[in-house]
């Protein structure tokens, strides 16, 4: 039986990612690196962006739930979309934030109307799951734009793209990029979903290095783990 709602890669690593990890088997008496200093080199080469603009961590929801425990207090506002992954809500409760909701229309297209609704002066994040889980819409990329462009600067935007390898490039592609012009933008990526190193726990965080520099304070001291670093690295050279 295989369970779809984990929305795990069901096709493998590639065969050089296992030869490397059975490689690394050898040294697990050792500590990763705290740094993860060669992952966020490959990472940096990769999307072509500085690597003070990079945070890497246990998965991308380690990093969610940090911004969230960093940013968000009694009262405060989140805004997300309805329906989207159930995890969001369960974060933002247990940091005691009230939670606004952007309702999809019956067609699922994103209730742009509805965002000025939810805005208020108590917001303070806006998350987006892009393509979102589990309608499997997308915002293209001049959309988020017109998000970005709405938004107060002072609401973080934190764009969660664990899917976005799955939505057709022509017309979805990946909002890293925007950083650089939006300094209130974070972007989420994960190596679990298409990559298939779900179990590994890794992921990774780009936005400007204020919010980067406010990421690494809530580390974990000893990082990711030396196999999840090697079968990144591995994964990002096999592109």
């Amino acid at each position: 039986m295989v369970n779809l709602s984990f929305n795990e890669n069901r096709y493998g690593i590639p065969n050089e990612v296992i030869r490397q990890l059975m490689i690394e088997t050898q040294h697990v008496e050792l500590y990763p690196d705290p740094y993860s200093t060669n992952l966020v080199a490959s990472l940096s080469s990769w999307h072509s962006v500085p690597q003070d603009c990079i945070a890497v961590g246990n998965g991308s929801m380690e990093l969610l739930c940090n911004i969230i425990l960093h940013y968000v207090n009694y009262g405060d506002e989140v805004i997300i979309q309805r329906p989207t992954y159930y995890i969001y809500e369960e974060q933002i409760q247990r940091n005691n934030g009230q939670i606004k909701y952007i309702p999809y229309d019956e067609d699922c297209n994103f209730g742009f109307d509805h965002l000025e609704q939810a805005l208020s002066n108590r917001t303070k994040i806006l998350l987006l799951c892009n393509p979102n889980n589990p309608t499997g819409k997308a915002l293209t990329v001049n959309q988020i734009k017109n998000i970005l462009s709405f938004v107060p600067n002072r609401v973080l935007v934190i764009l969660d793209e664990a899917y976005i390898e799955y939505a057709d490039r022509d017309y979805y592609a990946s909002c890293i990029k925007l950083y650089n012009e939006h300094d209130n933008l974070i972007v989420l990526r994960t190596f679990s979903k298409y990559y298939g190193l779900a179990a590994l726990r890794i992921g990774y965080a780009i936005g400007n290095s204020k919010i980067i520099g406010m990421l690494k304070v809530y580390h974990n001291i000893f990082g990711i783990n030396r196999m999840a670093d090697v079968a990144a690295r591995i994964t990002i050279t096999n592109q």
